[in-house]
């Protein structure tokens, strides 16, 4: 069986590590997507606000706030966009409070390029 390959997406990257958020961005580039970046929750609102998104990445722990209001305020403003969550904590409990905000997958750092387009995929093609 044949997988499709993957239209390119608008994500928005919230990251706050600079060598973190660039390693990923080189990542999601290579695979075909536009990326806009932000490296504070206050940023990645800007982009929410102005900005068309199919899909945001986003760190749990950013200098002024967390990626948690971040996912339920994306809720609010673009139902539709969906989330993946960043974190270096990935027990039972961190998973669902990720879940639990609306996010739809919750990756461990450090993140490898395979495990991000799976979770991009498996995202973007669930209902």
């Amino acid at each position: 069986m044949e997988v499709e390959p993957q239209k390119p997406l608008k994500i928005l990257l919230v990251e706050d590590d600079p060598p973190t958020r660039a390693a990923l961005q080189s990542v999601l580039s290579m695979a075909g997507h536009t990326t806009a970046t932000a490296d504070t929750l206050a940023a990645a609102l800007e982009h929410i606000r102005g900005d068309q998104l199919d899909l945001m990445i986003s760190d749990i722990q950013l200098p002024d706030g967390d990626g948690l209001t971040l996912m339920r305020q994306l809720r609010v403003l673009k139902p539709v966009v969906r989330g993946i969550a960043l974190s270096g904590f990935g027990t039972d409990e961190d998973v669902d409070r990720s879940h639990q905000a609306g996010f739809r997958e919750h990756l461990v750092k450090p993140i490898d390029g395979q495990s991000l387009a799976d979770a991009i995929r498996r995202t973007t093609l669930t209902s």
